[in-house]
């Protein structure tokens, strides 16, 4: 589990395991994450994805509200597999192309 052996991760949860778990108390970020969200629609052949929120090891997530995200990622799975990411400056999208590359 890549959270867990990260060291700029100091504490992370997801959706499967909504405890707040610390990994590396040198972390700088506290994550969460949604690995599959919409996997009960799947079968209707309805949009899935990825969520993913990093907020500062300041803040924590507990009490944090969206301003306090460092950056959050969004990715949609299907005939188009497109990456959101925010950032301070902006949103950025990322399609994935023929080949598994990458493009924004």
């Amino acid at each position: 589990d890549m959270a867990k052996s990260s060291k700029l991760v100091r504490e992370a949860a997801s959706e499967e395991e909504p405890v707040m778990v610390e990994t590396s108390k040198e972390g700088r970020f506290t994550i969460c994450w949604d690995p599959l969200d919409g996997s009960s629609i799947v079968d209707n052949n309805w949009a899935v994805g990825t969520i993913v929120g990093i907020w500062d090891k300041t803040t924590g997530m507990l009490g944090a509200t969206g301003r306090d995200q460092v950056t959050s990622i969004v990715v949609l799975y299907g005939p188009r597999t497109t990456a959101l990411v925010a950032c301070d400056d902006g949103v950025y999208e990322f399609t994935c192309g023929e080949g598994n590359k990458w493009f924004a």
